[in-house]
């Protein structure tokens, strides 16, 4: 069986999506190589299943294809077609965003062993919380620099090598999505979430780190989550630093991979004013 122009159902920023039957296959686009690794999906398959296990409606994966045995030179996953309602963020209602504020919130209630990135194995890649903090900065301080010799992306990239000092030392890691992206959501006509995909690059770690991500992402979803949460000045400041990483890492994204990163850049200097 290999996949033909035929079976294309849609596609996300750097996948391509067809269907057969009661299939859906996941293929990496042409531009997005770091993507095209069976590592890449067994990550994702390995972070349903933890859901799933928690009693959480993720999707469940079905089989990861070799290189070239559906797609040539693609690996390729297929997953179970969930049936319902997708969104764009900018159309979901306030029913639909808080029922991701809420499963958000679930599932950052699932203990997982040290910190950082998820691994195929379900722990974290980092001995400590911090060691992963530090790995982003450093990842993306070479790049950042190279591409941006400007003064304000280096007093950024400083900002944050002094915020090392004052990381909090976490005992427990828990289960964060890093991406609520209402694609992400499958919806009943209620406004409640029936199915969750593309979970494929979580991480272990503080749970204000993942409402970073809210924040940073999805502002109007954020609103929703201060309505159940009153953040402490301290939880305030240590998101404010980690909106600030992600903002570094999405520049870094985008800049590897060709994309536009004026609106990033944007967002990014206004915020570190």
């Amino acid at each position: 069986m290999m996949l033909t122009k035929s079976d294309y159902l849609n596609e996300g920023l750097v996948h391509l999506v067809y269907k057969k039957g009661n299939s859906v296959f996941k293929v990496p686009k042409d531009n997005f190589v770091t993507f095209n690794s069976k590592e890449h999906f067994e990550i994702e398959k390995t972070s349903l299943d933890i859901l799933r296990n928690h009693g959480f409606p993720a999707v469940r994966v079905r089989k990861i294809y070799e290189k070239g045995e559906l797609v040539p030179s693609k690996y390729v996953l297929e997953e179970d077609y969930l049936s319902g309602i997708v969104k764009d963020n900018k159309d979901i209602s306030l029913t639909e965003r808080r029922s991701i504020v809420d499963i958000m919130l679930g599932i950052n209630q699932i203990k997982i062993p040290r910190f950082g990135s998820i691994t195929k194995e379900g722990v974290g890649i980092n001995a400590s919380w911090r060691e992963f903090l530090e790995n982003i900065i450093c990842d993306n301080t070479e790049i950042l620099v190279s591409y941006l010799s400007d003064k304000k992306m280096r007093d950024i990239l400083n900002t944050l090598h002094d915020f090392l000092n004052d990381v909090p030392q976490l005992i427990q890691g828990y289960f964060l999505l890093l991406d609520t992206n209402s694609n992400n959501f499958i919806f009943n006509e209620q406004g409640d979430i029936i199915g969750l995909i593309d979970v494929d690059h979580p991480a272990s770690g503080d749970r204000l780190y993942d409402y970073a991500a809210l924040e940073w992402f999805h502002p109007i979803s954020f609103s929703v989550l201060e309505e159940l949460i009153k953040f402490k000045d301290y939880e305030r400041e240590l998101m404010y630093y980690y909106s600030l990483l992600f903002g570094i890492s999405t520049l870094k994204f985008e800049i590897v991979n060709n994309l536009n990163t004026k609106e990033t850049m944007m967002k990014l200097y206004a915020k570190s004013i």
